[in-house]
């Protein structure tokens, strides 16, 4: 005994994946199109690096001077550490007062605080650094799958917009891997029990 239900419904690929982007800019270049097949890692799409690139080029030279001014703090250091071994000796064979022996402790303790201060602007700049990078590889979106362009939701020179909170961000496109697909069909509530 067969029997049979009349539904409508479409056809799905199992494994898809609607495509963003995490960082927000025009779309420069748009390298694939509706239909086209893909590589997992393929560039899809370019978003204009002018920003992110400025970013990064900027905390290159930040980055750049910081270093500069730990070496100046780590010079300044062994000097006052010097001074503070030799106002050490001197006090050891009663040349020197105890305040200036103070002071020269006080100036190297300050010297080496400094440098340490300068050390953590640098670690500081380096983590900026990092994240201007990772901004700017953002630019190129990849495909996380290999497959098939099924939806193209954008064209060439549109801005494009990260998801925050409770807004959602451009998706771009949905790339599906057609090898296994399912079907969701719409079947009538009456009809389900003669289903199997």
């Amino acid at each position: 005994f067969q029997s049979f239900v009349n539904a409508s419904g479409e056809i799905v690929a199992s494994r898809y994946a609607e495509i963003g982007s995490n960082v927000m800019g025009r779309l420069a270049e748009l390298r694939v199109a509706e239909g086209e097949r893909v590589r997992a890692g393929q560039v899809l799409a370019l978003i204009d690096p002018v920003q992110a690139r400025s970013e990064r080029e900027s905390v290159q030279a930040l980055l750049r001077s910081l270093e500069g001014e730990a070496r100046a703090a780590a010079a300044r250091e062994r000097d006052a550490g010097q001074a503070r071994d030799r106002a050490r000796a001197l006090s050891a064979q009663g040349l020197v007062p105890q305040s200036e022996l103070d002071g020269a402790l006080a100036a190297a303790d300050a010297a080496a605080a400094s440098r340490r201060a300068a050390e953590d602007r640098v670690t500081q700049a380096q983590a900026q650094l990092r994240k201007a990078e990772d901004a700017l590889s953002k630019t190129a979106i990849t495909s996380p799958l290999a497959g098939v362009v099924t939806r193209l939701a954008v064209r060439e020179g549109e801005m494009v917009v990260v998801g925050v909170q409770n807004q959602p961000g451009t998706i771009l496109m949905t790339v599906s891997d057609l090898a296994q697909v399912d079907a969701e069909v719409k079947v009538a509530e009456a009809d389900v029990l003669r289903l199997a």
